[in-house]
């Protein structure tokens, strides 16, 4: 390991490294608290659920994609809780 040291870094790598508490996004705070990410997870839930109403209602193409683009993303949202 003390071999790995010596070699030069990136700038990304010092960015990755140099990051504090402070720089914690705030889903990271969220998520550390048991309570509050439950919360969140519920939330994300009932989401997927009004987004797949609303698509299932259909409409004008461009929603629907726009309504599909959210749906992914509330689920990235549960596997990231998970």
């Amino acid at each position: 390991m003390e071999i790995l040291a010596d070699l030069p870094r990136t700038e990304s790598e010092k960015l990755l490294t140099s990051l504090t508490e402070e720089d914690a996004f705030d889903l990271e705070k969220e998520l550390a608290n048991p309570g509050e990410a439950r919360k969140l997870k519920e939330r994300a839930s009932a989401q997927i659920t009004n987004v797949k109403s609303l698509l299932r209602a259909g409409g004008k193409q461009e929603d629907i994609d726009q309504l599909g683009v959210l749906l992914h993303g509330y689920a990235a949202l549960q596997k990231l809780i998970s």
